[in-house]
Parts: C-alpha cells; sequence; structure tokens
C-alpha cells in the first residue's frame, strides 16, 4: 500500500518517549517522515529525517500563546506554510498511528461533532482554508469572522484606542480548529472531513484512558481508525512516569520497542504517579 510522506515540527530539545513512540509508530506503518526543528533533536528515532525548519518558516515566526506559553501557534503557522510547500500531510507528534494513511488531496477529520481537528491535515497548495486564515491572521486588528459583532466591535475599539489584543493573546485555537472548521464549512469542504473514529477515537474528555489499564481504548476503534490523538498538553502530567503495565501507552511502546525509562524519571521527592484502579482515572 502507498502511503502519504508525513512532516512534523518539534521545538523544545530531547524527546520525550510519548513523541519517540509517536514518531516510531509513524514509521512501523510504513510512512517517511520528515521532522523540522530549528535546534536539532539528538535522540529522534532511526529512520527520521530531520530538516530545519527554516526551509518552511523563519523561527521568530513560532510564536507563542501568550496565556498558555505554547509554541501551538507558532505550530499552526508552521503547518499552513509548510502545506502551501506541498511536503506532504502534517501530523502532531502526539499522534499514534495504528494503521497507514492512504496518500489524498484533502486529510483531516472531525475530532467532535462539531469541531474538526489539525492533529492530521493535509490540504491543497491553493485551498481557500488556508489562505483565508493566514489573510486573517496578518489583518489589523486581528478579527475572526466567526466572531459576534459585539466581540468584534470591542476588538475593533481596542485597536482605534492603540490596544487590541494581538493573535498570540486571543483564543485558543484561534487560527488551528476553529478557524479550520469555519472556513471548511464557508467552502462546503467540510464534507471531505473524516468521522471521529479516524483520528480521534480517543476524545478530549478521554485523554487520560490511554493511561488506565483497566480501560482498553482499542475497543474504541473502527476498520478506519488510523491514529489516535494523545492530547500532549492534557497528558503532560502523567508523561514524566513510567506508563502503568497494561495501559494503551505500555501496549504500545512494548510492540514497538521503544523504552520510556531510556530517559532519567523524575527525583526523590517528585510527586507520585496518578492512580490508575478501576475507572476513576480524573479527566
Amino acid at each position: 500500500m502507498q502511503t502519504q510522506n508525513l512532516c512534523a515540527l518539534w521545538v523544545g530539545g530531547e524527546l520525550s518517549y510519548i513523541k519517540r513512540l509517536c514518531l516510531t509508530s509513524m514509521l512501523d506503518t510504513g510512512h517517511e517522515v520528515a521532522l523540522y526543528t530549528y535546534d536539532g533533536v539528538p535522540n529522534a528515532p532511526a529512520g527520521v529525517d530531520l530538516r530545519d525548519g527554516r526551509e518552511i518558516m523563519p523561527e521568530r515566526l513560532v510564536i507563542k500563546n501568550k496565556r498558555e506559553g505554547s509554541f501551538a501557534l507558532g505550530s499552526d503557522f508552521f503547518r499552513y506554510h509548510m502545506l502551501q510547500k506541498r511536503l506532504g500531510c502534517w501530523v502532531d507528534t502526539d499522534m499514534v498511528f495504528v494503521r497507514p494513511l492512504a496518500p489524498a488531496d484533502y486529510i483531516f477529520g472531525y475530532e467532535t461533532e462539531i469541531s474538526i481537528g489539525i492533529g492530521v491535515l493535509k490540504l491543497p497548495a491553493d485551498c481557500p482554508i488556508i489562505s483565508e486564515i493566514l489573510a486573517f491572521a496578518a489583518k489589523r486588528p486581528v478579527i475572526a469572522p466567526w466572531w459576534s459583532a459585539s466581540k468584534k466591535f470591542r476588538q475593533y475599539r481596542r485597536w482605534l484606542l492603540g490596544r487590541s489584543r494581538p493573535v498570540d493573546c486571543l483564543e485558543w485555537g484561534i487560527i488551528g480548529p476553529l478557524a479550520v472548521t469555519y472556513f471548511a464549512e464557508k467552502h462546503n469542504l467540510h464534507i471531505k472531513a473524516a468521522s471521529i473514529d479516524v483520528f480521534y477515537p480517543n476524545s478530549w474528555v478521554e485523554h487520560m484512558d490511554v493511561f488506565n489499564p483497566a480501560i482498553d481504548i482499542t475497543e474504541r476503534f473502527t476498520q478506519g481508525t488510523v491514529g489516535v490523538h494523545l492530547w500532549h498538553t492534557a497528558i503532560r502530567p502523567l508523561k514524566i512516569f513510567l506508563p502503568p503495565e497494561g495501559s494503551f501507552i505500555d501496549l504500545q511502546c512494548r510492540r514497538l520497542g521503544v523504552d520510556p525509562a531510556s530517559k532519567p524519571m523524575p527525583v526523590s521527592g517528585a510527586p507520585a504517579a496518578p492512580s490508575h484502579a478501576g475507572n476513576g482515572v480524573t479527566q
């Protein structure tokens, strides 16, 4: 089976075992994987093609969202510029692949009943979704077309007073899922989105289930399931610990030969890993 070339970005030094697991799963399902970085990655899995992020976008544009301190906003910009260069399909580095992804012009899927996710994203270079997202993000003031009239007015008034909020101070997903969903529906391209089970069978509210040995998340898979998004930000408190034996993450690490203990674990005195008894995992 012919597979889709995959492209990802990593900013932040060494890869956690979760990131190595996800990249290894992409290779294991037969994909060529290009990982873009600005400072190098010392522990990328063998077979990953390390590339300079400057081939896609200047480093100064990899900006953080000031509310959360996350590079997600810069990552959003990066994926659109990458897609305009026709280099392949964007993938987040927290997506575990369980089946190969076939090439197509449009690759994306719903993460909820009403929201399109962008953890896996491929669009034609001239797709209006890309051009219109970049256009509205570049305007001053930045005013999202889906905002209410009152919210648009407040932002415009702030701008007149010299106090408008730039894109990095606006809500999470302003040029991510919110924007892709809006413009996909505007151009009737939402009909090309895959169903939830393809890329997001483990939803945001179920994100901790991948560490719970009492829950078999593969029961949520269908014949169309390609990957499992791990919701990197949400699982951050757990990923510094060894995955509980028998959990989805543990089983995937064993299957793909990824050693979660290959990096130092928390020193003595660090908080204990949360309990995973029964179904009582905190969401």
